[in-house]
């Protein structure tokens, strides 16, 4: 009967919070046992990222937020828990504390008076995962998660707003739990990795419209059928381009291929509302050297990002319009 809840329940969905505490210490509180009726057994394992964890672990059960029972892996790597409860079929989840921060994990079990779940010779598997972000030299990125996330500190989450005048415009997205399949371009302020911790509580950001498209999973793609975020091969901006490869990994946003004739966009942000301007296929290097006796200014691009280091003309600078004389 136990056996036949825990397959009715629901599929795996992970979420979690940092807490960064010293290995060895304990962040979860006492378990009021003289609060409950009865209690189950749980055994179970717990392996992060396909690794089993050891006793340096600890493994908190909660009921909303009442913990309901905790304990160590034993030298096995197995851990037995006493989970107290008074009603059954309360849903249940994990906390697990490890490498100085907990991790939440929503699974889908279930508590039952007087029950068990798994043994020794089969114990109950708690399956953790983690996503790393690794933003580019400029601090940029994009992910696409399968689990609501804390947007971890430092992090800026951008959403593709609207195309216009052969521009994206991207604005900033204001969460602190980044939702699930939420695919999103990422701004750092210097080249970094961040690990995207799971959360149980639901995802908080609030995204009318978003034209970033995104994947949980490595997919394949037809060569030049999307854009992905990287470094134009003539200008060597950072931005969106013409992808040449099959192959997009897990966890990845990107465009849709845009119109003929346009092979990407680039980058063109502030501080509040952000441009992405569209680069023809027939733009001009932006290596291009001035003419000689020409004066050097600040290098700017126009709508089909050529290069722009005249005497006088009109620059986009930062996503402003300036005139150059």
């Amino acid at each position: 009967m136990i056996l036949k809840r825990i397959q009715t329940v629901l599929a795996l969905l992970l979420v979690g919070s940092v807490s960064m505490l010293a290995d060895g210490s304990d962040p979860f509180p006492e378990v009021p046992h003289a609060k409950y009726q009865a209690n189950m057994t749980l055994t179970a394992q717990v392996v992060l990222n396909g690794v089993t964890l050891t006793s340096e672990a600890i493994v908190a059960v909660y009921h909303d937020d009442q913990i309901r029972g905790k304990g160590r892996p034993n030298a096995s790597n197995v851990l037995s828990i006493t989970v107290d409860g008074d009603i059954d079929d309360e849903d249940i989840y994990f906390r697990v504390f490890t490498g100085g921060r907990i991790i939440e994990v929503d699974q889908g079990a279930q508590y039952t008076y007087y029950g068990k779940i798994g043994s020794a010779d089969s114990p109950y598997l708690i399956n953790l995962t983690t996503i790393t972000t690794n933003t580019s030299a400029e601090g940029w990125a994009t992910t696409c998660l399968p689990f609501n996330a804390a947007v971890p500190e430092g992090v800026t989450v951008y959403a593709a707003k609207s195309i216009e005048d052969g521009a994206v415009k991207i604005e900033p997205v204001s969460c602190s739990i980044l939702p699930k399949k939420t695919p999103v371009l990422l701004k750092t302020e210097t080249q970094a990795s961040y690990e995207w911790l799971s959360r149980v509580a639901d995802g908080d950001a609030t995204i009318e419209t978003n034209l970033f498209k995104g994947t949980t999973e490595e997919i394949e793609v037809e060569a030049e059928s999307v854009l992905t975020l990287g470094h134009g091969t003539i200008n060597k901006a950072i931005g969106f381009w013409l992808f040449t490869g099959t192959t997009i990994p897990a966890n990845r946003a990107y465009l849709e291929k845009p119109a003929e004739g346009v092979r990407g966009y680039t980058l063109d942000w502030t501080d509040e509302v952000t441009g992405i301007e569209a680069i023809d296929m027939n733009g001009d290097s932006a290596n291009a050297s001035p003419k000689s006796g020409d004066k050097q200014y600040a290098r700017g691009y126009d709508l089909l990002g050529r290069s722009l280091t005249g005497k006088s003309h009109l620059m986009i600078i930062n996503g402003k319009k300036i005139m150059v004389r």
